[in-house]
């Protein structure tokens, strides 16, 4: 799979390292990522928290120490909140938190690494950095008890800014630029020029931004676009669903970070009264902008316009008016 821009809840900054390897793992969905580099032994997954089990089940995160992100999305009440952990056993870990109604979390980032000696006292470490690293961002509300200060940090505080460097493009691959700060952009090395001369090197000429050139748009993380880049449904990744629930039928398209709900897909036209507010909140805002309009067909909604959705489970959602998992999405 090519490499491709970010994904999770205020996760949003362009991918310029072209040495990442992102994929959805075999047998997946493919909201479900990991990112390796072979610049680093960490490995960085990211999923709707209803789809972690898919991650824990692979190898790199294993019985193996974690640091993890959870994410909650940004609501009337609240603003998107953030909680940076470590584990030894992200399986229970993950089911105590999906137990805690505290924190409402759509999405989880794990972290891990196949070094066998980054064990407890590195994942401690990791784990302060981020927190750390959240808190300068502030892009988000960082919640939860403040970390353990692991002794790693300062016997070797070299090797934790070498952890904190090469994770964090893989983050914003993941889908999360919660630790970016506002405005930040990932940009490659630039290669130094030797002068042709031992003259001092005159001042680099810099060109004003050219107005012709649309930048690409970054991948939804909450809310949902209309501006889609071009070509984005023909890519060769491109996979195609089919959801059929109640009367409604709906299509859409996973490619890379993106998903897209297709124009002439039928919504229900009311939410399930137990549906989150946001995702209320988020029908309403697509019916105001003309996105959703009544179809003359049983009273269902028409979805006007390709429209680009956090994820497929959030995609579900939008569709059926109730909480359900992305699940109900069967691949055409």
């Amino acid at each position: 799979m090519p490499d491709m821009p970010h994904l999770v809840g205020g996760f949003a900054a362009p991918l310029d390292h072209p040495r990442l390897n992102v994929r959805s793992p075999e047998g997946c969905p493919p909201e479900v990522r990991l990112v390796t580099s072979p610049d680093t032994a960490l490995v960085v997954g990211a999923a709707p928290i209803e789809r972690v089990g898919h991650l824990l089940r692979q190898t790199p995160f294993r019985r193996r120490p974690l640091a993890y992100l959870l994410m909650a999305s940004a609501s009337p009440e609240r603003p998107i909140e953030l909680y940076v952990g470590e584990t030894l056993d992200g399986e229970v870990r993950t089911a105590e938190h999906r137990r805690d109604p505290r924190l409402p979390a759509d999405e989880v980032v794990l972290i891990a690494c196949h070094d066998d000696a980054f064990g407890r006292d590195a994942i401690q470490a990791l784990q302060h950095g981020l927190t750390a690293q959240a808190h300068r961002a502030g892009r988000c509300r960082v919640v939860g008890k403040p970390p353990q200060r692991s002794w790693l940090q300062s016997a070797d505080p070299e090797q934790l800014a070498r952890w904190l460097r090469a994770v964090r493009p893989m983050l914003v691959a993941a889908g999360c630029s919660l630790l970016e700060p506002p405005g930040a952009r990932l940009r490659p090395r630039s290669v130094a020029v030797l002068p042709d001369s031992l003259e001092a090197p005159r001042p680099a000429v810099v060109l004003p931004p050219d107005p012709a050139i649309r930048p690409v748009p970054e991948p939804v993380l909450q809310g949902y676009s209309l501006d889609l880049p071009a070509g984005l449904l023909a890519r060769a990744d491109a996979r195609h669903y089919v959801l059929a629930w109640a009367g409604v039928r709906a299509e859409a398209v996973a490619a890379g970070a993106w998903t897209v709900l297709r124009a002439g897909s039928r919504v229900t036209p009311a939410d399930d009264p137990g549906i989150q507010l946001c995702l209320s909140r988020k029908r309403r805002a697509l019916a105001e902008a003309g996105v959703l309009r009544p179809s003359g067909r049983g009273g269902l909604l028409r979805v006007e316009r390709d429209v680009a959705l956090p994820s497929l489970t959030n995609a579900c959602r939008v569709v059926t008016g109730t909480n359900r998992p992305g699940s109900l999405w069967a691949e055409a």
